[in-house]
């Protein structure tokens, strides 16, 4: 009675290992389709017994057709194995990545080969850190939307996710929900869409769509690279991310922080947003090539480049402690205070690297000690010279990957 829908999501994705772990040592090999069918049909009892009607994600019936694939050339779909999914559960085709129209069709045709319900869930790319990713969603989501549309798939959500800490957020999502909505409807026009998101939501478009810009830097053009989480927790001394840094990107982030700051004069109710972004991008205008600025300075036994790098240093703790003020006010604004305790962990530590980092500077500037070990490493370009962060990597959302070379968990 607590829903209010009668539809319950029951999930059931990317079970991977499913029968390959504890289960087999206990119970020994069995066909893995059984196992997943025979929990399926347990739990969709249950869920018809509450007079609710369940739904799930496709891909593990698609995985175990296409050898461990979802998104495949030429999905199958078998009769055996929609023989065997019970009837009165709703297939959920899941798929955030993909920018053509025509790959939709083919998958949206497959799933249609079971008689199950049918939904379509989009990616709205709120799961990547701090900034929003509009552009991205739109990306893949209008060719989403023209296909489930021209094959009269009418049950369709967009998944914003939290992953990692959850810092984005969802209202920086709005452009891009209003407008795939009215392309669903059959609306282009930019210039119609953009006056009735004003008249409706009583904000700019284009500037709420702003907040995707900290991550759009230094010819960057994907929010999956997720440059503004990435780079504000690189370590100075052990960034394998700073092989990617470019030079001008701290101007870059200099002129977003002021056009951020200026959509805050000029919105009426989210200037809370514009804010923290402006602060974040005040922030990385510093943090960002500091750990680069720092090797290249040591590295050269650069003594007049090693007093501007602690100077920096100084800069980013300040415009640090601004940030995370306007962060929590964003936070607190959103959101139940359960997980910001991750968000004082994460930046907290940040402020405390950042002292000791240049607490070491300074004794190495005056004598006190002969040398940094870290800073004697060479650091290796773990991209692959660049090529490779061109790539979706899941380290690039994972704190504890980003901001350490050694164990964090």
């Amino acid at each position: 009675e607590c829903f209010k829908s009668p539809y319950v999501h029951i999930g059931m994705d990317e079970a991977f290992m499913l029968g390959l772990g504890k289960y087999m040592q206990q119970h020994g090999f069995r066909n893995r389709f059984d196992i997943f069918n025979e929990h399926l049909n347990k739990v969709v009892d249950m869920a018809t017994s509450y007079g609710l009607k369940p739904i799930m994600w496709s891909d593990m019936f698609f995985r175990l057709a296409n050898k461990g694939e979802y998104y495949t050339e030429n999905p199958v779909f078998p009769k055996e194995i929609i023989n065997k999914i019970p009837a009165n559960v709703g297939l959920v085709y899941w798929d955030y990545y993909h920018t053509d129209e025509k790959y939709f069709t083919k998958m949206i045709k497959a799933h249609k080969e079971a008689d199950n319900e049918l939904w379509f869930a989009g990616g709205g790319w709120t799961f990547t850190g701090f900034a929003s990713g509009n552009k991205y969603t739109l990306e893949t989501m209008v060719p989403a939307m023209k296909a489930a549309k021209n094959e009269n798939v009418d049950n369709i959500f967009i998944a914003m996710w939290g992953d990692n800490g959850k810092e984005c957020s969802y209202f920086s999502m709005l452009p891009c929900l209003y407008k795939l909505r009215c392309v669903y409807d059959g609306e282009t026009d930019e210039k119609t869409i953009k006056s009735n998101f004003k008249n409706i939501v009583g904000e700019d478009y284009d500037s709420l769509s702003d907040l995707d810009i900290p991550n759009y830097v230094g010819g960057q053009d994907c929010v999956i690279q997720n440059i503004a989480k990435n780079m504000l927790y690189s370590d100075p001394f052990l960034g394998y991310l700073d092989s990617v840094c470019k030079e001008q990107v701290s101007f870059e982030y200099n002129e977003h922080a002021e056009r951020l700051s200026n959509n805050a004069k000029r919105s009426k109710e989210f200037a809370y947003l514009y804010e923290s972004s402006s602060a974040l991008c005040k922030l990385m205008s510093v943090k960002y090539g500091l750990g680069a600025k720092t090797r290249k300075a040591y590295m050269n036994k650069d003594k007049k480049l090693l007093k501007e790098v602690i100077d920096d240093y100084y800069k980013a703790e300040e415009l640090l402690q601004i940030f995370y003020k306007k962060f929590k006010i964003l936070w607190f604004e959103e959101n139940k205070p359960h997980g910001f305790d991750v968000q004082d962990i994460r930046l907290g530590g940040l402020l405390f690297r950042l002292k000791s980092c240049k607490e070491r500077l300074i004794d190495y500037m005056d004598g006190k000690i002969d040398n940094i070990p870290e800073l004697d490493e060479k650091l290796l370009d773990f991209w692959g010279n660049g090529e490779e962060f061109k790539k979706q990597s899941p380290c690039l959302n994972e704190w504890h990957i980003i901001s350490t070379v050694n164990r964090m968990i």
